[in-house]
């Protein structure tokens, strides 16, 4: 079975602001449901595979969305136009984006170093709130879980507790 998520910005006529993004990802079938065993294991396939899709999704959108935007702020000085890259840390996952910018002229995108991430008010606030509980690392860890990145498995606070069981280390 699959599962499709379709996402497109409309502006205030109603039109297509930007081309719709559709992604779609494998997902248990109902007959993978056999009975009261096994049901927290696919419905934990099933949830994963949905919030990793929704993430991708919405990312991408979001990227498209911000590169249409700069593009349009720039409306008649093509000439003179080029492309910026940012990486943008957000609670929509990690944002890659090619923006257009000309020289000499005002931006809405920050100034950032060319390694340096852009990071959104909420991510900010969700990781200053995490590394005042927990060490840098173990925040890191769990901000890597919570925005279901692949990166960072490799836990510096222990195992995840597993799903069929609920239990953690110890």
């Amino acid at each position: 079975m699959k599962l499709e998520i379709s996402i497109k910005f409309i502006d205030e006529n109603g039109m297509e602001a930007t081309k719709p993004v559709t992604v779609d990802t494998s997902v248990p079938d109902f007959d993978d449901f056999h009975d009261v065993n096994d049901f927290l294991l696919v419905f934990d396939q099933l949830e994963k595979a949905g919030l990793k899709l929704r993430n991708e999704s919405f990312s991408t959108a979001l990227a498209q969305y911000m590169e249409t935007m700069s593009k349009k702020k720039l409306h008649g000085q093509q000439s003179t136009q080029k492309t910026a890259s940012y990486v943008m840390e957000s609670e929509a996952g990690r944002l890659h984006l090619h923006l257009s910018a000309s020289p000499g002229s005002p931006s809405v995108f920050p100034a950032v170093s060319p390694r340096e991430r852009l990071q959104t008010l909420s991510y900010e606030e969700l990781s200053t709130r995490l590394c005042s509980l927990v060490s840098y690392r173990c925040a890191a860890d769990i901000l890597n879980r919570m925005l279901h990145r692949s990166q960072g498995t490799a836990s510096a606070c222990g195992p995840w507790p597993t799903p069929w069981t609920g239990k953690g280390p110890g």
